[in-house]
């Protein structure tokens, strides 16, 4: 059995986030990160469909007012980026605390 450290949590939902939709704009221009989680309590892999009634970790990770546009955010999914780093530990911790 491979053994999990939460560097390697953080980077594989760090892939997650970057390869499918995992972020929305609520109305008050908080960004919202998803992390979809299987009916096992596993990482959605990003490859299979996303529903609305998977489990979901949710993170706020900025304003959207802070940006000119989407792109500026996506731009930052990248774990060199400290604002998205701490978004994917923060959904790491939350993993962790409930998962495992």
């Amino acid at each position: 059995m491979k053994t999990i450290t939460k560097e390697s949590l953080v980077k594989q939902i760090a892939e997650q986030l970057q390869y499918a939709s995992s972020l929305e704009i609520e109305s008050n221009g908080d960004v919202v990160y998803y992390l979809h989680i299987d009916e096992d309590g596993n990482i959605k892999d990003y490859h299979k469909a996303m529903d609305a009634s998977d489990e979901m970790l949710t993170c706020c990770a900025y304003n959207s007012d802070d940006f000119e546009d989407i792109n500026e955010i996506y731009d930052k999914e990248d774990l060199d980026d400290e604002d998205f780093r701490n978004v994917c530990e923060d959904l790491a911790d939350q993993y962790i605390e409930q998962y495992c």
